[in-house]
């Protein structure tokens, strides 16, 4: 499996909505999970302004919405496993 590129908006509008805590999760994160994904901050991905919802997150350019911890956690965790 190639490495998935992750962002993360830590735009101001995704930082107030929760985004801030998505970086938590990367950091507890296993080294063997981390070792599966290139992660990157974003300071907007323009897209909230478009009625998308905060926070916001890429992965290899696909936009996920309203994005919460545990959803971050089950997104990464399901693409480990494709």
């Amino acid at each position: 499996m190639s490495k998935k590129l992750v962002e993360i908006c830590v735009g101001t509008t995704c930082h107030v909505m929760g985004a801030h805590a998505l970086s938590e999760i990367y950091d507890e994160l296993s080294d063997e999970m981390k070792s599966k994904f290139d992660f990157k901050y974003s300071l907007c991905f323009g897209d909230c302004h478009e009625k998308a919802k905060p926070p916001l997150i890429k992965v290899d350019g696909e936009l996920y919405q309203a994005v919460n911890p545990d959803m971050f956690r089950d997104i990464l965790e399901k693409i480990v496993k494709e």
